[in-house]
């Protein structure tokens, strides 16, 4: 996205505007460097006093919003003073400066009367204003204003009346509380400037400026309530800080301030002492120094009375005087536009021009900000899609990784198990033959090595399986690695993955040691089964054998001999002997035929037992399902195993897209904000260059006040 110009440099705005000087010295193409004169927040970074751009990039959003808060809340107030004072046709005159400057000895030169106590202590906490008497239906008097009431001349309770020989008198007591206000209604002795017939002026007298803290903010806050500023300066002090501070925070407002020097008469080095007050003049007030010859004189109030009683108005003292009174008198009633009007255009301009650095730099900071959110934006999304894909992705070939572990899993026990069973009378270790006597503990030997033999295959056929499991699980946990860095997974606990039947052993052994009487490594799925003496020896089978080997002697000895003369010797043989003794001899054939199958048969135990008993063994591992039991067992644990690592990746990667799903709703919202704060801020500032060109418009000097033409707003 390009860059868009600021107000500064927006091609509407018009030269003029752009390097038109503000009152103060301020100009408007200054903004970068600009120092805010109305919203002042009084900070200091680094030991100095930063510019307005500055300061406002210093401050986080939240920090500032309450700073100004505060400020904007008195900027409305003072607002609201400033049109009351502009629509009131009266003027405020406020003469103030240090504690012993003569003001009160100055407003009585004025009045050719003393009005107000002079002393050094009397009403220095109060505010007199002095008014003419014909504003109180001609009556001579003072009001002395209640704490808490709000004045009204009509009013004799919001006041107490003093007359005005008594002022003096009941000033000490009066002064009491700080803050109390005086109204004095007088006559001049001559026509002068409250008597002008045109505007109604009063005279304010202040308390000293450095008299304490309490009393010089009063002074601060009373003098946005007048017009003019007069301020009093005592020609052997000079400006004291306070009378700095106070020039500063003034000339926010009001640009010009009638200076006047007083006991300029008890200077020696008049020309030395000029030059310092003006030196010092150009640095709190430069307009007014500017303007010096109007609004800067040097006299002296009690010097003036004196001589001109004593020498006449032509004497120098005296005649100083009478300049300055008529340059104030045209300060305050020829160029009211300038003294009236004067201070609300500055401060109205020195306001904008604050609203102005403020919609600049917040300006700047939304376009940034949106900038930054389409750049989130544009990582975001493809992230978003790219993520998505991944996970679809991966989360696939995990599945197939773990459907093709299961599978070998499967295939690998089974066929173990398979083969053990089948060749389980070749795993046992032939115990040793005792005799016929131990034949029955001789079986047991041999049953409880076939279980044992099945029970290891069967741990063996675990442990491949979690070997398997492992391995698996590492391969899906290699899917994602460098995407899913950042979010760790959760492996699965494959040391207890088939723990559950070896607790099971320990169980059964247990029962064993108990005298239960169960098989020996019996446990979940394993191989348990008694033997009965028909399962040993199968005489059926035995003699089965013997007939059929009879049987096959004599078809061979009857294809060699041929059974006509087997058959014929067999009857001469009889014949020969007798009948009874062929009776005989055959049953001594026989008994030594059935003898001797008794003799193989015993003799063949050994591994008749062994047979037996693996086949047995065979036939219950088939008829109770324990070897697919076993197969089914290991299968489903090592695939819960297997599937647990599938969902971990799967989490993970959601994980990955809500916190991408976040960034990209984040720098949506951001982004929007951003554009509309953008908006916002360009047309404030073409609002503001619109009224400071309008309030620029306004020549206080020739009187002018131009009505705005209507526009679109």
């Amino acid at each position: 996205m390009s860059p868009v110009p600021t107000e500064d440099s927006s091609p509407s705005a018009s030269p003029s505007s752009s390097s038109a000087s503000l009152p103060g010295g301020t100009s408007s193409s200054n903004s970068d460097t600009r120092q805010f004169k109305v919203l002042n927040l009084d900070l200091q970074l680094g030991g100095a006093s930063p510019s307005a751009p500055e300061l406002l990039s210093s401050l986080e959003p939240g920090s500032l919003a309450t700073l100004l808060d505060a400020q904007l809340a008195g900027v409305l107030s003072h607002l609201g003073r400033l049109g009351s004072r502009v629509a009131d046709t009266s003027s405020k005159v406020l003469v103030t400066g240090d504690v012993n400057a003569g003001k009160s000895t100055f407003i009585n030169a004025l009045m050719r009367r003393a009005v107000v106590p002079s002393d050094q202590q009397p009403l220095t906490t109060a505010f007199c204003e002095v008014m003419d008497a014909r504003m109180n239906g001609g009556v001579e008097e003072a009001h002395l204003c209640r704490p808490g009431e709000t004045y009204n001349r009509l009013d004799s309770r919001t006041y107490t009346p003093v007359g005005l020989e008594h002022l003096e008198e009941v000033a000490a007591d009066f002064e009491a509380e700080e803050g109390r206000v005086v109204k004095v209604y007088s006559e001049e002795a001559d026509p002068g400037l409250l008597s002008n017939g045109a505007v109604d002026v009063a005279l304010v007298d202040s308390p000293g400026l450095n008299t304490d803290s309490l009393k010089t903010l009063a002074c601060f806050a009373f003098q946005e309530e007048i017009d003019v500023v007069v301020f009093v300066v005592n020609s052997e002090n000079h400006f004291t800080q306070s009378g700095r501070e106070f020039m500063v925070t003034a000339g926010r407002e009001k640009a010009y301030i009638f200076v006047v020097v007083n006991k300029y008469d008890l200077i020696r080095r008049k020309d030395r002492c000029k030059e310092a007050i003006l030196k010092q003049l150009s640095e709190v007030s430069p307009e007014t120094r500017e303007d010096a010859g109007d609004l800067v004189h040097f006299v002296s109030a009690e010097g003036a009375r004196q001589s001109r009683e004593a020498q006449g108005p032509d004497a120098p003292v005296a005649a100083e005087w009478a300049r300055m009174e008529r340059s104030l008198r045209g300060f305050i009633l020829e160029k009211r536009a300038r003294s009236k009007l004067g201070p609300a255009q500055r401060y109205l301009l020195q306001l904008l021009g604050d609203l102005r650095v403020l919609a600049s730099t917040n300006r700047r900071r939304t376009e940034r900000a949106e900038r930054d959110a389409e750049r989130t934006l544009s990582d975001a999304i493809p992230r978003c899609r790219s993520g998505e894909e991944e996970a679809r992705r991966d989360t696939e070939g995990a599945e197939r990784e773990m459907d093709a572990a299961c599978d070998a899993i499967v295939t690998e026990v089974r066929t173990r198990l398979t083969l053990v069973m089948d060749t389980l009378e070749d795993r046992v270790v032939d115990p040793e033959w005792q005799g016929w006597v131990h034949t029955w503990s001789y079986i047991q030997e041999v049953r409880s090595g076939m279980v044992r033999a099945w029970d290891r295959e069967v741990s063996t056929c675990e442990r491949m399986a979690s070997d398997r499991v492992q391995e698996g699980t590492r391969r899906i946990l290699q899917l994602g690695k460098t995407r899913l860095a950042a979010y760790p997974p959760r492996e699965p606990d494959l040391a207890r993955l088939f723990e559950e039947r070896r607790r099971g052993r320990k169980s059964t052994s247990s029962r064993k040691k108990g005298g239960s009487g169960a098989v020996p490594g019996a446990g979940e799925g394993s191989l348990a089964f008694g033997l009965e003496v028909t399962d040993l020896v199968d005489v059926r089978e035995r003699l089965g054998l013997a007939t059929v080997s009879v049987g096959g002697m004599a078809m061979i000895g009857g294809q060699l001999i041929g059974a006509r003369r087997l058959l014929m010797d067999v009857v001469t043989f009889g014949g020969l002997l007798g009948g009874r003794l062929a009776r005989q001899m055959l049953a001594v054939g026989v008994a030594a035929t059935a003898l001797g199958l008794g003799l193989y048969i015993i003799g063949d135990v050994k591994h008749a037992v062994q047979r037996r008993v693996a086949a047995k063994c065979r036939k219950v591992l088939l008829a109770d399902g324990i070897l697919d039991g076993h197969v089914d067992r290991i299968s489903r644990r090592s695939h819960s195993a297997l599937r647990y690592g599938v969902q971990d990746l799967t989490r993970r990667y959601e994980l990955l897209l809500e916190e991408a799903q976040r960034e990209r709703m984040e720098g949506e919202r951001v982004a929007k904000e951003a554009s509309e704060g953008r908006r916002y801020y360009k047309a404030l500032g073409r609002r503001i260059r619109e009224l400071e060109e309008m309030i620029r418009s306004v020549d206080t000097n020739e009187k002018k006040v131009p009505l705005p033409e209507p526009t679109d707003d």
